[in-house]
């Protein structure tokens, strides 16, 4: 009888052991995957700083664009101003180029304004997502570490009742031994 009592506390105590083990192994598994995650976030947040570069290239090269048009719509106005007689330097044909001058002026600020915006979005956005990965990686470490202290928990309380169960022990009543 006393075999029987010794195998089931022993194997009681393995599987607090056992238990302890499964815990570490699910708080890394757990941990695993955060890292995972968090990497994934970081090349998402790589991913939205070179959109961001994109939009701003792409605003240069609508603003070069409009500024070529606009130097083409002077210099054609400038054709017909002369090919009709006019003389470029005063009166309207100087004051249709630059109001022509001005609209595009205009037009360009409207699109660096709107190409600054965008581009600030997608940094923001890539801030954010930076921001994750940081707090994923955090908690990641915290996942692990509170995976060991839940196992050395179990483990404790398992080799606490093995302990118990000792010949010769003696175990205090429920309430730490104080009588009402």
């Amino acid at each position: 009888m006393a075999e029987i009592a010794t195998i089931a506390t022993a194997l009681s105590a393995l599987g607090s052991i056992a238990s302890a083990g499964l815990q570490v192994m699910q708080a890394q598994q757990q941990a695993g995957a955060m890292r995972n995650q968090a990497a994934l976030l970081s090349i998402q947040a790589r991913q939205q700083e070179l959109s961001a570069r994109s939009i701003e290239q792409r605003g240069e090269m609508e603003a070069l664009n409009t500024r070529e048009q606009l130097l083409r719509v002077l210099a054609a106005q400038n054709a017909r101003y002369a090919a009709g007689g006019l003389v470029l330097d005063d009166g309207t044909p100087a004051t249709v180029a630059e109001q022509t001058a001005r609209d595009a002026e205009r037009q360009l600020q409207v699109m660096a304004t709107s190409t600054a915006l965008d581009a600030a979005s997608a940094r923001i956005g890539a801030a954010g997502t930076q921001q994750r990965v940081r707090l994923l990686a955090d908690q990641a470490g915290w996942t692990s570490t509170a995976g060991w202290l839940g196992a050395a928990a179990t483990a404790g309380r398992g080799v606490a009742d093995w302990w118990a169960r000792q010949p010769g022990t003696v175990v205090p009543p429920p309430g730490g031994g104080q009588r009402g």
